[in-house]
Order: C-alpha cells, then sequence, then structure tokens
C-alpha cells in the first residue's frame, strides 16, 4: 500500500530468492521497492540492513 502511494518501502527477507514475486509486481506496476536480505536472527545482518536503510 505504501509503495503503491509513491511511498519508498523496503521489503526485507532472510532468503532473496524467494523475493521473485514481489520484485515482479514492483517492475509491473513501476513501484519504489528496495529489496535486501534481512536476518532477524543475525546482529550482523540486522546492522548492515539498518545502516542502509
Amino acid at each position: 500500500m505504501l509503495a503503491r502511494n509513491a511511498f519508498l518501502t523496503y521489503a526485507t527477507m532472510r532468503n532473496l530468492n524467494k523475493g521473485e514475486n514481489i520484485k515482479s509486481i514492483a517492475a509491473k506496476e513501476n513501484l519504489p521497492i528496495r529489496i535486501t536480505q534481512l536476518d532477524v536472527t543475525d546482529n550482523i545482518s540486522t546492522l548492515s540492513t539498518n545502516s542502509m536503510i
């Protein structure tokens, strides 16, 4: 909903290979979505994603 209202939106997931559906929708609808890897059980992953955003 946020992306469809022109807000830059981050989609996070542990396994980026499972993000094909969101990538397809974002491309088809030209949505401002950035997809990044995030494993909330891994401190390095959370710090890395936090610094990127």
